[in-house]
């Protein structure tokens, strides 16, 4: 029996931050010292795993298929004293909801801003329908929420649920500088401002292009980097045309994730004009990469002007191009000095260590083995009063 079995729905390179956020929690959960387990629809056989993922093996992590079939799911999860489920509204994650409280063994579930205003309006009939079927229940039912960021639990806070919210951020593994492909140097090319991420309506591709077209830097490009779907592709390359950026903006398509670093070291900028965020781990990375950031105020990040490495600004053409306005008349030398701020700040605030010890304390209070609440789980009121600290799925599982 292992001690948590971790349910994400795919480690793809493609499908984005929890293909890399998750791995990197498992793997400094086995180096804490406890048994883990990931299990997803594809099992071994998933392809083009992100290489977070692909190096689980390397500690002896195991990767598991989820099954379809409910008598599958409940062999599987009966092979655990506690169940992560990371991400929401897919049937095949319903069944392990189901199968955990068949079984008495409590759920942690992380929405990964998938329970976000704006994820809850994109393809709200068919969430709604989800929501009342089955989702609401599911999430209801879990011992705690986790939130990797408080921006995120207040948005849970707002859905009017009374679990106790866990705020821990993802953990960052950053690369040694020396490690990191070497930084161009200014004086031989154009400045360039980037953007890495899935091309999604999300994440606000179309804003930051009406603020370029505002701005307009002389000797800066915009390098768009990412794949999405095609018709939406299609719709950002028009209107680049439209708004006269041909030369100005370049779309550089599908990224190899080894190439990622070189990306990140070859730019002045990195922007990421997100709709919503539940965390966002590629500003992470550019801070790791000494690359100053823009990002708006629907990701966690508020933190960046304080701390002299970037700009947190409303969702709007008009903020963000305000903010390139500053960023762009900004010298080499202070952009880089913010690039440094930025290193400093992930390395102190994120490490994999620090993150571990945090979940693993988590997992001991869900189920039972503490009953000091840690200080990061944020108790709705009704818990708050009770005598009893234990999140209330703990009860019935395992001691």
């Amino acid at each position: 029996m292992s001690d948590v079995l971790h349910i994400v729905a795919g480690l793809g390179a493609h499908l984005g931050g929890p293909s890399r956020s998750v791995p990197l929690l498992v793997r400094a959960l086995a180096r804490e010292g406890l048994d883990v387990a990931v299990a997803t629809p594809e099992g071994e056989a998933e392809s083009a795993v992100s290489p977070e993922a692909a190096a689980l093996a390397e500690v002896g992590v195991p990767r598991r298929a989820l099954p379809r079939e409910a008598s599958e799911v409940r062999r599987l999860v009966g092979t655990a004293r506690l169940v992560h489920v990371h991400g929401c509204w897919l049937p095949v994650t319903h069944r392990v909801h189901v199968a955990a409280k068949r079984a008495g063994i409590p759920v942690v579930l992380s929405p990964r801003g998938m329970l976000e205003p704006w994820a809850l309006r994109h393809k709200r009939l068919k969430k709604l329908a989800a929501w009342l079927l089955y989702e609401r229940r599911d999430v209801r039912n879990a011992a705690v929420l986790h939130a990797t960021a408080e921006l995120e639990r207040a948005g849970l806070a707002r859905l009017g649920l009374i679990n106790p919210i866990a705020v821990v951020p993802n953990p960052i593994e950053v690369p040694a500088l020396d490690a990191l492909p070497a930084r161009p140097r200014a004086s031989d090319r154009r400045r360039r401002a980037l953007f890495l991420s899935r091309i999604h309506p999300k994440k606000g591709i179309d804003l930051l292009l009406e603020a370029w077209s505002k701005v307009r830097p002389p000797g800066w490009e915009l390098v768009i980097v990412g794949t999405g779907d095609r018709g939406y592709c299609a719709g950002l390359e028009a209107q680049v045309r439209r708004l006269g950026l041909t030369g100005e903006v370049r779309f550089a398509g599908h990224l190899e994730v080894t190439e990622k670093w070189a990306q990140y070291r070859a730019s002045d900028l990195f922007v990421l004009p997100t709709r919503s965020e539940n965390f966002g781990m590629v500003v992470a990375e550019a801070l790791a990469a000494e690359t100053p950031v823009i990002v708006t105020d629907a990701a966690p990040w508020a933190a960046l002007p304080a701390r002299g490495c970037g700009w947190c600004v409303p969702v709007s053409a008009e903020a963000l191009a305000a903010a390139l306005e500053e960023a762009v008349g900004a010298s080499d030398e202070q952009r880089e000095a913010m690039g440094v701020e930025g290193r400093r700040f992930v390395e102190r605030s994120f490490s994999p260590t620090a993150v571990a010890g945090e979940i693993r304390d988590l997992y001991r209070w869900v189920l039972g083995e503490v009953e000091q609440v840690p200080p990061f789980v944020h108790l709705p009121a009704a818990v708050r009063r009770s005598r009893s600290m234990r999140p209330p799925a703990a009860a019935s599982g395992h001691p």
